[in-house]
């Protein structure tokens, strides 16, 4: 999108990135070529200890500056995180020491709960509303590559226009060359997120399908979508103007990503890690529920996954 002028006085200098599986170890690697002095890869000690130093994004070897927060000077000026939803609360009370009164913080979490998580520990002056999508990055071991960046969709809840701290954000992104989009109605693009991972993340869990099954073999994606049309179904009662046009808007990202790529809940699957069937299946069955709305896939999914993980030792 065109660039936003910010009416911050400060630029965004410092960074952290906090988490680095595929989705973060790319972002960090955007920042690191642009401005490496900017940035800062938190881990926990245990994490710290372990990281190989150099990683390779795209046959482009990094040399992250891997910190505990403690490490980090603070206060940041902007926090990417990018860990699983269910290491937000412990990872939220490590990063308290890198929070200060103008820091913003990005959640990119899947699922529709991790800004309000967020914003409990710090404040919605702090939290701004964000996810990933149309990226297709693959982590092996300390290799990442990815054909699709995609781009991180992010705002307050309403962005007409966006607002000082919307734009100073944009403008760092525009800086170090992260794609980004800020919508009208940012609780509508999080659903129309939540949707997406609802359906293809879990599919291609259970399934072991990569995208490339997805573009190739429609019965595969009628499944998909049929989990995508129960969040529709319930998000019409959440009053969230989801409708099935979005089901095929999809197609069109569908359609970019690298065939070989992995959705990150089929890489946790195959790397033996608890899943996210706690805040994608669980919360439809559970809204469905609330509204008296059917969801019957979702519920399959959801044993399905957990006995997927039972068989694998997890959960």
């Amino acid at each position: 999108m065109a660039p936003l002028q910010s009416t911050r006085s400060a630029p965004i200098g410092r960074v952290a990135v906090v988490g680095l599986g595929a989705l973060g170890t790319v972002y960090a690697s955007r920042i690191h070529a642009c401005d490496p002095e900017a940035l800062w890869v938190v881990l926990d000690p245990i994490r710290r200890a372990h990281y190989p130093p150099v990683v390779w994004v795209n046959q482009t070897p990094y040399e992250f500056r891997y910190a505990t927060p403690e490490e980090v000077p603070a206060p940041v000026d902007l926090v990417l995180l990018t860990v699983k939803q269910h290491h937000l609360d412990r990872t939220l009370e490590e990063i308290a020491p890198l929070v200060g009164a103008t820091t913003q913080i990005l959640p990119l979490q899947n699922g529709l709960f991790s800004e309000e998580v967020t914003a409990r520990a710090f404040g919605w002056e702090r939290v701004l509303y964000a996810f990933a999508v149309g990226i297709d990055a693959l982590r092996q071991e300390r290799t990442v590559t990815y054909s699709q960046i995609g781009q991180i969709v992010y705002g307050e809840r309403q962005n007409r226009p966006p607002s000082p701290r919307v734009a100073r954000v944009a403008a760092f992104f525009d800086r170090v060359g992260i794609p980004y989009d800020i919508p009208e109605d940012m609780l509508r693009a999080l659903w129309w997120k939540f949707m997406i991972n609802v359906g293809i993340n879990q599919t291609s869990a259970l399934l072991q399908a990569p995208y490339g099954v997805f573009q190739r073999v429609p019965a595969v994606r009628a499944v998909m979508e049929a989990a995508m049309a129960e969040v529709v179904a319930v998000a019409e009662r959440e009053g969230i103007g989801l409708r099935a046009e979005d089901i095929v808007r999809f197609r069109e990202v569908l359609a970019r990503l690298q065939p070989e790529g992995k959705t990150s809940m089929l890489q946790d699957i195959e790397a033996g890690r608890k899943t996210e069937v706690d805040i994608l299946a669980d919360a439809v069955v559970a809204l469905g529920r609330r509204h008296g709305v059917p969801t019957p896939l979702n519920e399959a999914f959801a044993q399905l996954l957990r006995a997927l993980e039972a068989m694998r030792g997890v959960g």
